[in-house]
């Protein structure tokens, strides 16, 4: 019963306790539900009060709790939307911030497109090829250079030939596997033409990627070969020189040595092919005493090496080795690095040198004592040598010429010297203009006192002007009077021939005369003679017709001196000439058993030329040579054809004429003094003078007891003369001959 109760107090307390929170809450109706609920029942109501103080005692604290956390929550709300709007403004910030970025990134982009766009424009128009390649080796991409050397046939993926087609994955792999760029030279053909490039790898760069280019170097390569001919043609060139040259490269070692140095300093070829330093060198050439003589040896080869980084201009010293010979050595710098030894033996040249100041001080003394006036002007017109007789000839003075006046000065002053200087100094700016102009030149001129000089100028080598002057008064003295004497002989020579052309018209007179009735007696007109008679006649006929042939060989002489004599040019065969000459000669030829042999070359019938002035020839040569030969000699008569001349010539085995007489016997009245039958001096006179006039030569071949041969070459025309003779005049045809082919003959009289 006791346990009822109190579980109804419970129950009536907590319903209490639920009404005063309702209806502090202001839960009215729950309140009164409560409230209901308790009025039902039988718990106290003090329960009920105490249970509703107890419930509004919870509702405050609830009330209060509650007031806190909304408090609480209130002050978080806050700070939670003062976060978030910091947060918010913060992600404005960003987003701004982001988009200016994208903004940014997508301008780089832009950028970096034309860029790239710009450097693959720039690779495609680089003249040299230049690809990418990936992580397997293979080209992703190559510029338009290289693309149109491999070509669009797709034959080549790679700048190789099918020769060489491992050649580029080899060299990928080095460059990688060293990490450095690698190049090798390759040979490909582009476009028909065998090209020489320069190509390069390089190793796996961003991205695992790598790059590659090939540069043409075919022109480069042909301009190393054409160097290396050049250095070889130099280092030929260099051989051949007499001058001792010698290359010491960078590393001073000697790379090159030619045949005269290696023998000028006696080094041997083994030694110099190791390539030796030029301390080496040197310490070789000082162990055999082949450097000159130096106190401290070991500073005067550190200077020599010193040379190699120091040296700037040429450097030439002279010294004499231990054998006296003068040595001149030139180091330079050579063009390829290192230095160039020049040793020559300057001993001769030495010697040349004293000889030629010798031979200048013998130069100068020859001039002072020569006979002309010599001086020497140079082209800036300063008077720069002179001698004695120059100084002489002017009344100058050494003191004058050795200040080397300009030719102004000096004629001012020589011209006042004379005693007219007004008619000279119209001359003076053309003597002024002689010696500064280099020409060559000749004159005479009058000096104030009367002497005349010949001058002359001939320009020298070196542009200067050497004058000389001789005073030729005397000689024009001499001259004159030995063109009087000239003059007065010329008239005599012109009386001789008037005289011996009358004489030979009034000698021909009572010569005709006597060979005519000479010829009567002898042709037994008025009777018959008998045999002593008969040569008597003979006689008369002979020695009449060798005078009057020596009467018309005067006429002939005489008159072409005078320039009156003409020839008449006629086509002719030689063998009639011939035998007409030989029918006067045979029978004397016959008496003093002499034979006549004729001898005429085959296609050789007919000349065309004078014939009487060829007979004429023709006898005087066979008359010369029947009367110089012994009995039983013989006597040859031949005609040939020598290039384009016709050759008429006679040779026999006579006495012989001796050389120093060979060239008199062509003058006038001349004959040799060692015969003891001389003729009258006119034959070979007349051969000559006639050959001279018809345009022809003669010739004499003659040695003492072998005999003699006269040859008379006759000019033959051109090729082009085809016309008829008749038809050519005879002023054209004077002095030619033509050989006219036709049957040879070969005669014997």
């Amino acid at each position: 019963m006791k346990t009822s109760i109190e579980a109804l107090s419970w129950r009536r307390w907590l319903s209490g306790a639920w009404t005063g929170a309702a209806l502090c809450l202001g839960w009215t109706g729950s309140a009164r539900a409560v409230s209901h609920n308790a009025d039902s029942s039988d718990p106290p109501l003090l329960v009920l009060i105490v249970g509703i103080i107890a419930g509004a005692a919870i509702v405050g604290t609830i009330a209060t709790f509650l007031r806190q956390r909304q408090a609480s929550a209130m002050r978080r709300m806050r700070a939670e939307m003062a976060t978030l709007s910091a947060e918010r403004e913060a992600f404005r910030n960003d987003v701004q911030r982001q988009t200016a970025e994208i903004g940014l990134t997508k301008d780089k982009l832009a950028s970096l497109g034309r860029e790239r766009d710009q450097y693959r424009n720039l690779l495609n128009a680089a003249p040299f090829a230049t690809w990418r390649r990936d992580i397997a080796g293979d080209i992703i991409w190559r510029n338009a250079t290289l693309a149109e050397m491999l070509g669009d046939e797709g034959t080549h993926e790679e700048l190789a030939s099918k020769a060489d087609r491992n050649r580029p994955q080899a060299l990928v792999a080095k460059a990688r596997d060293e990490e450095a760029i690698a190049g090798e030279e390759r040979r490909f053909v582009v476009e028909g033409q065998r090209r020489v490039f320069q190509v390069m790898e390089t190793p796996l760069l961003s991205e695992d990627e790598s790059a590659g280019f090939a540069i043409d170097i075919s022109d480069a390569e042909e301009l190393r070969r054409e160097l290396r001919r050049h250095i070889r043609a130099n280092n030929e060139v260099l051989q051949h020189m007499s001058t001792a040259v010698g290359i010491y490269d960078r590393e001073k070692r000697l790379i090159f040595a030619n045949r005269a140095f290696t023998q000028f300093w006696g080094l041997e070829e083994e030694f110099v092919g190791h390539q030796p330093t030029l301390g080496e060198v040197m310490d070789r050439l000082h162990q055999n005493r082949k450097l000159p003589e130096q106190v401290e040896y070991r500073q005067f080869r550190r200077n020599r090496e010193a040379f190699f980084s120091t040296l700037l201009e040429p450097f030439e010293d002279l010294y004499q080795l231990p054998d006296e010979r003068m040595v001149r050595e030139t180091i330079t710098r050579h063009s390829f690095g290192g230095l160039l030894f020049m040793v020559e033996d300057a001993t001769d040249r030495i010697v040349l040198e004293r000889t030629l100041n010798t031979l200048i001080a013998v130069q100068r003394a020859t001039l002072d004592n020569l006979h002309e006036a010599v001086a020497v002007f140079g082209p800036d017109g300063r008077l720069n040598l002179t001698n004695v007789g120059y100084r002489q000839m002017l009344g100058i003075t050494e003191e004058i010429t050795e200040k080397q006046p300009h030719v102004r000065e000096l004629l001012d002053q020589v011209i006042n010297l004379w005693e007219d200087p007004g008619v000279y100094a119209e001359m003076r700016e053309s003597l002024i203009a002689s010696a500064t102009e280099m020409r060559a030149d000749n004159g005479r001129m009058e000096l104030p006192d009367g002497r005349i000089v010949d001058y002359a100028a001939t320009g020298l080598p070196d542009a200067k002007t050497l004058f000389t002057y001789i005073d030729v008064t005397d000689s024009l003295r001499i001259e004159r009077a030995l063109r009087e004497r000239n003059e007065a002989l010329v008239a005599a020579d012109l009386i001789k021939s008037e005289f011996l052309e009358n004489m030979s018209y009034e000698l021909r007179t009572p010569l005709n005369t006597i060979l005519g009735f000479a010829e009567i007696l002898h042709n037994d007109y008025f009777g018959t003679l008998n045999e002593r008679q008969q040569e008597y006649s003979s006689g008369i006929l002979e020695a009449s017709g060798q005078f009057l042939s020596m009467i018309n060989d005067m006429l002939d002489l005489a008159s072409i001196q005078a320039g009156h004599l003409h020839v008449d040019m006629e086509p002719f065969r030689i063998a009639d000439a011939i035998d007409s000459v030989l029918e006067k000669y045979r029978e004397r030829a016959q008496r003093r058993q002499i034979r006549l042999r004729v001898d005429i070359a085959q296609a050789l019938s007919e000349m065309v030329s004078d014939q009487r002035r060829v007979e004429q020839i023709l006898g005087n040569l066979i008359s010369n040579a029947v009367k110089f030969t012994p009995p039983g000699g013989e006597v040859v008569i031949s005609a040939s054809k020598v290039e384009d001349t016709v050759e008429l010539s006679v040779e026999d085995n006579g006495i012989g004429i001796p050389e120093e007489e060979q060239e008199r016997v062509f003058e006038t009245f001349r004959t040799s003094d060692r015969h003891t039958r001389r003729g009258a001096g006119l034959g070979l006179a007349l051969v000559r003078s006639l050959m001279e006039l018809m345009g022809g030569s003669v010739a004499l071949q003659s040695e003492s007891g072998v005999g003699t041969r006269v040859s008379c070459r006759f000019i033959a025309l051109d090729a082009e003369f085809d016309q008829d003779f008749e038809d050519v005049p005879t002023s054209a045809m004077s002095g030619t001959v033509v050989p006219i082919s036709g049957p040879a003959g070969k005669s014997e009289a």
